[in-house]
């Protein structure tokens, strides 16, 4: 996989399911070949197969998604800064597994309605 910069982000409107289903669509690149997409105010980045011949980086410089084309280019190396902070470590576990079963008698009793 290859990181492709696109001229289209945040301030555009852009979601997304729409950079998959434009790139899908027009390209003719699986769903499931398509990897992470990071959007960005100004312009996005999409992992996509590295090496893609010239008709196909063709294709996806002239998509438009939301009247906005593309105009995909590989990034260059340290142009791609994830400034998303760092995930959380999971809760330490003594060993134990949690005890998800409600204490008795936390349900009300069920009652036959009379007609």
């Amino acid at each position: 996989m290859q990181r492709y910069r696109i001229e289209i982000g945040r301030n555009q409107g852009v979601l997304p399911k729409e950079i998959v289903g434009a790139i899908a669509n027009e390209a003719g690149i699986a769903g499931k070949d398509i990897g992470q997409i990071n959007l960005f105010d100004d312009y996005s980045s999409v992992e996509l197969p590295a090496n893609l011949g010239d008709d196909l980086m063709d294709i996806l410089r002239r998509i438009r998604v939301r009247q906005f084309a593309l105009k995909t280019r590989v990034m260059e190396a340290g142009e791609f800064v994830d400034t998303r902070p760092p995930r959380r470590a999971p809760p330490a576990r003594d060993g134990k597994k949690p005890d998800w079963k409600k204490p008795a008698g936390a349900k009300p009793e069920w009652k036959k309605r009379e007609r």
